[in-house]
């Protein structure tokens, strides 16, 4: 087994469950929340010798940067409320929506959202979705874009595909249970 830390046999996926999990901030976080370097013979346990600070160092960089770089945007029809929760129905693709990504906001993974009838100056402004409505109309919405990329189009991300795409632990959100959409609150009425 190749640990991070010998001393407390802290491993890679340790550190990245402090970050994403724990909300480590910096590496005095990341010792305190995994209980690395906790023991004097740092260097004696670890087969290179040397104290394990610079690893756990690279190791948090490689993670944070991993999870600061991706950014994700999430593009939306027209619709009178994000959350499902208006008019006479509740859409639970939609409610799944604010709650997956209030849990990624506790992560400290933030995930911007634009309705096209809130914010219509996001879908003009960015050349990407601008070009793919011009193209597919609204009808193609929602839209995922991943990093300038659009990844996914016509439906949200399930929670896989969240920690997937933002190189996340697939229990940061859990199982996600199958739901019928009402494809938005507007659609079931409430508009």
């Amino acid at each position: 087994m190749v640990y991070i830390c010998y001393c407390n046999k802290v491993k890679e996926a340790d550190i990245m469950k402090a970050i994403t999990e724990k909300g480590a901030k910096n590496v005095d976080d990341v010792i305190k929340i995994t209980g690395a370097m906790q023991n004097s013979n740092c260097a004696v346990n670890n087969p290179k010798g040397i104290c394990c600070y610079s690893d756990i160092v690279k190791t948090f960089n490689k993670y944070r940067e991993k999870i600061i770089m991706k950014k994700m945007k999430i593009f939306e029809p027209a619709m009178c409320c994000p959350t499902g929760l208006c008019g006479l129905g509740v859409d639970p693709e939609l409610l799944r929506m604010s709650t997956v990504l209030e849990t990624l906001k506790k992560h400290g993974v933030i995930v911007e959202r634009f309705n096209l009838g809130s914010a219509p100056a996001e879908f003009i402004t960015d050349q990407t979705i601008n070009a793919y409505i011009n193209e597919k109309g609204t009808e193609g919405l929602p839209a995922v874009m991943l990093d300038g990329k659009i990844v996914i189009t016509g439906r949200y991300p399930t929670n896989e595909e969240f920690t997937k795409l933002l190189d996340l632990p697939e229990n940061v959100l859990g199982k996600q249970k199958k739901s019928e959409s009402g494809g938005g609150c507007c659609k079931g009425g409430c508009c």
